[in-house]
């Protein structure tokens, strides 16, 4: 079992390092955190069915990181 678990660990990180990050990726994080940390904005998440279920999760760890 740990090994298994170390496995999906390890396709995560991998998946981690391939994200593109470009000059549009960054811009909308620069946007995003100058929004929300400095002018004291607010992120706003909603769906339903499954994705609403999801975007409750997202908006826990959110609210939990003081975002």
């Amino acid at each position: 079992m740990k090994e298994r678990i170390r496995e999906i660990i390890q396709k995560e990180i991998e998946a981690i390092n391939n994200m593109p990050i470009d000059g549009i990726s960054q811009v909308a994080v620069d946007l995003m955190h100058k929004a929300v940390h400095e002018n004291g904005g607010k992120v706003i998440i909603s769906g339903m069915g499954k994705a609403g279920q999801i975007g409750v999760n997202i908006a826990t760890t959110f609210s939990s990181t003081g975002t």
